[in-house]
């Protein structure tokens, strides 16, 4: 298969190099899965048995390996995340995902890039509020085998929640205002 690398001297954040990574693809079928190990690529194949008709299926990982900190920090903005957004999706924070290229397009037109650490998160938000049809299958999740998270760090989470709450309120004013 042919691989571009795309590489840029200055730090991007992962929303920003997820973005770009999604931009440069041509495909048809697009999937995206984080590279520390934690999703099982041999799933990928039932994404595809998945797909069936819709525009995007999302991995809801379960059984998840992750530290019981990052598992509140997840399930209590979800709550929040569920006050803004009517998204049909167990695990909106899930990286492991296959879109269809005309759904890719129409998320990436968007201009995704509110939440910083929250991307996936939002990408749904918004592939939903386009009215994409998405599916959800449940798919094995292992503890991270390489790399330790930046990002969710104790000292961090204040900071992170606030800019996220404030992300919200604008994702969801930004979405709204598209509205027909």
């Amino acid at each position: 298969m042919p691989i571009t690398l795309i590489s840029d001297p200055t730090r991007k954040g992962y929303s920003r190099a997820v973005t770009d990574g999604l931009r440069a693809t041509t495909a048809g079928l697009v999937a995206c899965v984080d590279a520390d190990g934690q999703c099982d690529p041999r799933d990928l194949a039932r994404l595809v048995d998945a797909l069936n008709g819709h525009d995007l299926v999302v991995g809801r990982r379960v059984h998840r390996a992750d530290h019981w900190s990052r598992m509140v920090m997840s399930r209590a903005f979800r709550l929040v995340f569920s006050a803004f957004f009517k998204v049909p999706l167990q695990d909106p924070s899930s990286p492991y995902l296959l879109i269809t290229r005309p759904g890719l397009e129409r998320v990436l037109a968007s201009d995704p890039g509110i939440l910083p650490q929250g991307f996936w998160w939002e990408f749904y938000a918004r592939a939903a509020e386009m009215g994409l049809e998405l599916s959800e299958i449940p798919v094995g999740h292992r503890p991270r085998s390489a790399g330790r998270t930046q990002v969710y760090r104790p000292s961090k989470i204040p900071r992170i929640a606030l800019v996220h709450l404030v992300g919200l309120v604008r994702l969801r004013r930004e979405l709204r205002s598209h509205r027909p």
